[in-house]
């Protein structure tokens, strides 16, 4: 996906869409598809324009992780999302108005 030149309205929008569809695909069984959609947002979070996005990458990281623990052996990469979740923490806090 190549985000480049859309705004922060549609950056969270794709944000939000790739959520949704993560979720329908795991309602249907589809795990892989699910952390696809998840993988998607991740690959393409240098292109976000939102000064929200360290919030939405977090949320995502923790999605991944859940996912990846509960359905799949992958203990490496589950532990890379949290790892990478808790490194996100102190710029998530800033968005949510709490002091660093």
């Amino acid at each position: 996906m190549d985000w480049e030149g859309s705004g922060a309205q549609e950056d969270e929008a794709t944000v939000y869409s790739l959520w949704g569809l993560s979720e329908q695909y795991l309602r249907c069984g589809c795990v892989l598809e699910a952390l696809k959609c998840l993988e998607a947002i991740l690959q393409n979070a240098s292109q976000f324009k939102q000064s929200s996005f360290p919030l939405l990458e977090l949320k995502t990281r923790l999605r991944a992780t859940e996912l990846l623990l509960k359905f799949t052996e992958n203990w490496d990469a589950a532990k890379y999302h949290l790892d990478r979740a808790v490194c996100l923490l102190p710029l998530s806090y800033s968005y949510v108005g709490f002091p660093n």
